[in-house]
């Protein structure tokens, strides 16, 4: 599971309201019986819970190699990727 999929997971539950940033396509085409269809899709960039019905606290993510993959709260299926390690910036320079 890719990093902030992980903290979304690890941060919100399921109906949490969230504020979403990214691109919205909308792909159009034409079914073999000559019907018009379109999809609109999403492509996040960022999320971050919506502070309208709730508070948060913010704390930095960090994680390593040897950190375990951890189950999908949703699905219970086992990860299968690992969060690449994050390096400290030196102090003052966050």
């Amino acid at each position: 599971m890719a990093p902030a999929r992980e903290h979304c997971a690890e941060s919100l539950s399921r109906g949490s309201r969230v504020v979403v940033t990214g691109t919205l396509n909308t792909e159009q085409w034409e079914t073999e019986a000559g019907d018009k269809r379109s999809a609109v899709k999403l492509t996040v960039d960022d999320v971050g819970a919506s502070l309208a019905y709730a508070t948060v606290a913010i704390r930095k993510a960090t994680r390593t190699e040897d950190a375990p993959a951890a189950a999908d709260p949703w699905t219970g299926e086992e990860a299968t990727q690992r969060t690449r390690p994050t390096t400290s910036a030196p102090e003052g320079t966050r």
